[in-house]
């Protein structure tokens, strides 16, 4: 079954470059102005924004990333000149997962965006399933990408960013065991734009340390290493 491939621009120019070949590469691909029309097919959608023809410029990752579909979308963006550091660093924050300068070469970005289906398959069995604590103090549903604090059958939901909820489960599933910051990128990340994506995990978890409270404390940073959470 092909991942389908919703490509979010108004340029046709770049959707009658684009689509044909994306399509050659194994996707199957839609061209949509709106990133929220119709909601996001499959099971794994990726989605291509064209940041040159949206305006405001980054509304549509927000518009994604809240649909029903968004937290297990792969979403890149396209764009022909740099967006300021700081911008970069809030969308990756926000779970944009690859940032792509025009001109690219479409099978270059088919491979990026294949690179990054896989790197979510690998990510997903440390998510999909339920997590919890060994206290029952902290939970995660990983098919409805929710965090609750506190008893079972009761307690606190956490709203978590989709990133803040990979990052999340992917320590709680490691539990103990010392993860390293180029593991981190490496199984979340698909390794480009370095620089953004290790401010932006630092950020991930000092918002998780924020928003789960005491339990926050749990997830320890080893200096110059990585980062465990532990639950003992």
């Amino acid at each position: 079954m092909r991942n389908v491939l919703v490509l979010v621009t108004s340029d046709p120019a770049l959707a009658r470059e684009m689509a044909p070949a994306l399509g050659a590469e194994g996707f199957a691909v839609e061209v949509r102005s709106d990133p929220g029309a119709g909601g996001l097919p499959g099971p794994c959608p990726v989605v291509v924004l064209d940041l040159d023809v949206l305006l405001p410029r980054w509304a549509a990752l927000e518009a994604v990333r809240s649909g029903p579909a968004g937290p297990k979308a792969v979403v890149a963006a396209l764009a022909s000149h740099r967006d300021p550091t700081q911008d970069l660093v809030r969308a990756f924050h926000a779970g944009l997962d690859d940032y792509v300068l025009k001109p690219v070469e479409p099978r270059v970005l088919a491979a990026r965006l294949q690179a990054l289906v896989r790197l979510r398959g690998r990510a997903r069995p440390a998510s999909a399933s339920a997590l919890r604590t060994q206290d029952g103090r902290l939970r995660l549903d990983g098919a409805a990408h929710r965090c609750w604090l506190g008893d079972r059958g009761g307690g606190r939901e956490v709203p978590l960013t989709p990133k803040e909820f990979e990052v999340l489960a992917y320590l709680l599933s490691r539990r103990n065991r010392l993860v390293t910051r180029d593991e981190l990128l490496g199984g979340l990340w698909t390794g480009t734009a370095l620089e953004e994506n290790t401010r932006t995990l630092v950020q991930h978890v000092l918002h998780l340390r924020r928003k789960l409270g005491n339990v926050g404390g749990r997830l320890e940073t080893v200096r110059g290493l990585g980062y465990r959470f532990r639950d003992r």
